[in-house]
């Protein structure tokens, strides 16, 4: 592999690591920090919905795009530009 298709998959790998400690972090925090964090964030209102239906109502990805009638692939790409914002917000990072 090249130099530069190598350097591109390590920011993947990394970026996908910082997701899912992103998810970990919002799976173990309490409400009171869970929604500090959401506003601390500064995401989008459908995106912090789209999080509390995920982690405090425990909906399926299936349910909230149900609920917003938008295609689950859309939802799925919510959920990402949130755990960044989020990522960058709890490891300190742009």
């Amino acid at each position: 592999m090249g130099g530069r298709a190598s350097k591109s998959f390590e920011r993947r790998v990394q970026m996908l690591d910082k997701r899912k400690a992103t998810r970990t972090a919002l799976e173990n925090s309490s409400r009171t920090e869970f929604y500090a964090l959401l506003k601390e964030a500064k995401l989008t209102p459908r995106q912090e919905e789209i999080l509390e239906m995920r982690f405090v109502k425990d909906y399926t990805y299936v349910q909230i795009a149900f609920y917003f009638y938008l295609d689950v692939n859309t939802i799925k790409a919510d959920m990402k530009k949130a755990y960044d914002k989020l990522g960058r917000l709890l490891f300190k990072q742009n």
